[in-house]
C-alpha cells in the first residue's frame, strides 16, 4: 500500500522540486485572490437582491393603497352611473399598468374575493393560476406583500383590502422584470472571475515554463 502511494504521488512530489519558490508563493496568493472575489461578487449579489426587492415591496406596497382610494373614490362620485364607473375604472387600471410597464415591470392586476383570485375584465390580460391558499391568506393577513414561486417563476404580490372591505386588490409583478438589471451586473462579475481564472492559469502555465 505504502509503495502504490509513493507512486501516485511521485510525478507531484518531481513537479513540486521542479517549480521555483516564486511560482509557488504566487499560487496560493493568487488562490486567495480568487476566492476573495468570489466572496465580494457573491456578497455583493445578495446584498442588492435583498435591498431591490426591499424597495419593490415597498413601492408596490404603496400603489396599492393609492389604487384602492381611486376605487373608493370612484365608487362614491359614479354611485349611480356602474357604467360610467366601469370605464373609468378600466382607465384608472390601465394607467397604473402603463406607467409602470414604462419602468420595465411585468404586472398583473387582481382582484381576490371569497377565497379565490379574479381576473380583472379588460384590465388582466395574461392571468396566470395562483393557488387558492394564497388568496385565503391573503383575505385573512388584509394587506401587506408576498413573493410566490408560479410556473418556475417567482411574483411578488402586493395587496391591500378596499375601505369596504368587499375585496383585495392585487398587484403581481414578476420577481425577474426587476431583478433583470442586477442579474446583468451579477453576468458581467462572473465573466471577470472566469477570465481571471484563465489568466490566472495562463500565467501559472508561463511560470512553470520559465522555471524549466
Amino acid at each position: 500500500m505504502h509503495a502504490i502511494f509513493r507512486h501516485l504521488l511521485t510525478p507531484f512530489s518531481r513537479l513540486h522540486r521542479q517549480v521555483r519558490l516564486r511560482t509557488k508563493l504566487t499560487i496560493p496568493l493568487l488562490c486567495i485572490l480568487l476566492i476573495s472575489s468570489s466572496i465580494i461578487g457573491w456578497t455583493f449579489y445578495t446584498q442588492a437582491k435583498k435591498a431591490m426587492i426591499s424597495q419593490m415591496e415597498s413601492r408596490l406596497d404603496s400603489e396599492t393603497d393609492k389604487t384602492t382610494e381611486k376605487i373608493s373614490l370612484l365608487k362614491f362620485t359614479f354611485a349611480s352611473d356602474d357604467q360610467s364607473y366601469q370605464k373609468r375604472l378600466q382607465y384608472e387600471l390601465q394607467q397604473q399598468e402603463s406607467n409602470l410597464s414604462q419602468e420595465g415591470l411585468i404586472l398583473q392586476q387582481y382582484l381576490v374575493k371569497n377565497g379565490a383570485f379574479h381576473p380583472i375584465e379588460n384590465v388582466t390580460k395574461s392571468a396566470i393560476e395562483i393557488p387558492q391558499d394564497i388568496a385565503i391568506r391573503m383575505e385573512a393577513e388584509r394587506f401587506g406583500v408576498i413573493h410566490v414561486p408560479v410556473d418556475g417563476h417567482i411574483h411578488t404580490l402586493a395587496f391591500t383590502h378596499s375601505p369596504e372591505e368587499s375585496y383585495i386588490y392585487v398587484i403581481d409583478v414578476l420577481q425577474e422584470s426587476y431583478l433583470g438589471p442586477l442579474h446583468e451586473i451579477t453576468k458581467i462579475i462572473v465573466v471577470t472571475i472566469l477570465a481571471s481564472l484563465v489568466l490566472i492559469f495562463v500565467a501559472l502555465l508561463a511560470g512553470c515554463k520559465g522555471d524549466n
